[in-house]
């Protein structure tokens, strides 16, 4: 055995490191930080915020109940993407009645609003760290 390995569906000489699905190349894998330098002006105030953490601005986002948006971008030569859908194009019947239910429904549910229940408890524990906090004066 040579130890060489050929793709089965389309022939091409496998090489270490090669990735082992077609299309072949170079197997890339990279880990994306949480960094990011991101100002939002149209956020719904006043004035723009700046996010520096994907974790942040995506709890914004839940609590504010907003969603990025999505731009389609076809292929090169197409009208077409696989990652997006052009809903500009028009939407089937079914479709278009599901997401009628679904947003009628979410309307319903947000017309109700739940009033804190008071007081809250809260407990309060002092913990020995061993940290201390001196105060100079002059």
């Amino acid at each position: 055995m040579s130890g060489t390995m050929f793709c089965k569906d389309c022939g091409r000489t496998l090489m270490v490191g090669d990735w082992p699905f077609c299309p072949h190349g170079p197997a890339a894998s990279s880990v994306q930080g949480d960094e990011i330098d991101v100002v939002i002006e149209n956020n719904g105030t006043s004035q723009p915020i700046r996010f520096r953490s994907r974790a942040v601005l995506r709890r914004h986002l839940q609590m504010h109940n907003l969603t990025p948006m999505v731009r389609h971008v076809s292929l090169p030569g197409s009208d077409r993407s696989p990652h997006t859908v052009d809903w500009s194009r028009g939407i089937d019947p079914q479709t278009l009645a599901n997401a009628t239910a679904l947003l009628s429904r979410q309307a319903s549910v947000r017309g109700r609003v739940e009033e804190p229940v008071l007081p809250v408890e809260v407990t309060v524990r002092t913990l020995d760290t061993g940290f201390v906090v001196r105060m100079e004066r002059d």
